[in-house]
């Protein structure tokens, strides 16, 4: 949730970054036109002005010139600031969805590990129950062996007292 709002955040400061970039660009626009059109007209008025004007003519657009190359240097630095910062951006964006995808995968893996766990305490019930069961048998076949061999006792003394009773008579 903290990272949606910083992403959240972000976004909004990118689209204010982009709306200033833009702004900045038109003014460095005008002031590109705004300064060629004053040398035009300084351009038709060369041939009839005399030396005086010319030179204050000269003092005043090199004075202009200056302050505009300190504007456009400024214009300058505060693109590069906007687009360092529209950088960090979508650094941040692609950070984010990362997260997310990584989430994402955690939780997928997460699921699947629950599954395996529910399978394993389902075979390890079913095979306490076949334990069990075999258990079971092995006390009944256990028992059946006891029956066997006394059943056998008697078969042999059955077969003894028949022999008697056939020696007998």
């Amino acid at each position: 949730e903290l990272a949606a709002a910083r992403l959240a955040d972000l976004r909004n400061n990118n689209s204010r970054l982009m709306a200033d970039l833009q702004h900045l660009r038109q003014l460095l626009h005008e002031e590109k036109e705004a300064a060629a059109a004053p040398l035009a007209k300084l351009g038709l008025a060369i041939s009839s002005a005399p030396r005086e004007q010319l030179l204050h003519q000269l003092g005043v657009a090199t004075a202009a010139v200056a302050k505009e190359h300190a504007r456009n240097a400024e214009l300058v630095r505060r693109l590069q600031q906007l687009h360092s910062e529209k950088v960090d951006v979508l650094q941040l964006q692609k950070n984010y969805t990362e997260l997310q995808n990584a989430h994402y995968e955690q939780s997928r893996l997460l699921a699947d590990q629950q599954s395996n766990m529910a399978t394993i305490a389902a075979l390890k019930s079913a095979l306490a129950d076949q334990e069990s069961v075999i258990s079971r048998l092995e006390k009944v076949l256990a028992g059946a062996a006891a029956r066997t061999r006394e059943a056998e006792g008697w078969k042999t003394t059955a077969h003894a007292l028949q022999e008697e009773v056939d020696r007998l008579r």
